[in-house]
């Protein structure tokens, strides 16, 4: 929070570098040169960008609250993973260097429909992002195939009985004539 002076240091060229940013800032991966001559003080300054933030928030889309169950994933520009969490009862909150990422939906909460999209957002330095990400409930559709199959066992019986009377008459008959 305060300068940092450092005293004896001998007469040339010199370079700052650092090696742990402070809580909250990207760590500075520049150098900085400076001189350094006997009697004077020379002044040499590194700065640091605070972390953005994105907020996740995934919700029904006809109630507009918060549901849990869904698999999210923060991807880099690149497509590598930086983070995949669980959507949870409170917004899911991550601090991120400023850049270009991608949220992308890996697995919708049980009873709602599979997504299967992604949304692009851009962090900036010290700034918060939010992203809320909407799914839809699946709809509840009877289960017509087991009714289905056992109406076509029904039919297909009824045929087999009536083929059967048919040929049993059939052959009743010619014995009758005969």
């Amino acid at each position: 929070k305060e300068a940092h002076s450092i005293e004896a240091l001998e007469d040339g060229t010199y370079t700052l570098i650092e090696i742990t940013a402070p809580t909250g800032y990207v760590k500075n991966e520049s150098r900085v040169t400076f001189q350094v001559e006997a009697g004077k003080t020379t002044p040499v300054e590194m700065e640091n960008e605070p972390y953005g933030k994105a907020q996740v928030l995934k919700i029904d889309l006809e109630t507009r609250k918060l549901i849990a169950g869904a698999t999210l994933a923060i991807q880099d520009a690149f497509g590598n993973e930086i983070s995949r969490f669980i959507s949870g009862e409170e917004p899911y909150v991550i601090s991120l260097p400023k850049g270009t990422y991608r949220l992308v939906e890996l697995q919708a909460p049980e009873g709602y429909v599979e997504r299967n999209h992604s949304v692009e957002f851009e962090v900036k330095a010290g700034k918060l992002v939010q992203l809320v990400v909407e799914n839809v409930k699946q709809i509840e559709v009877p289960n017509t195939q087991k009714s289905a199959s056992f109406y076509f066992y029904l039919i297909g019986t009824i045929i087999l009985v009536l083929g059967a009377g048919t040929i049993y008459m059939a052959l009743h008959r010619s014995k009758s004539i005969s």
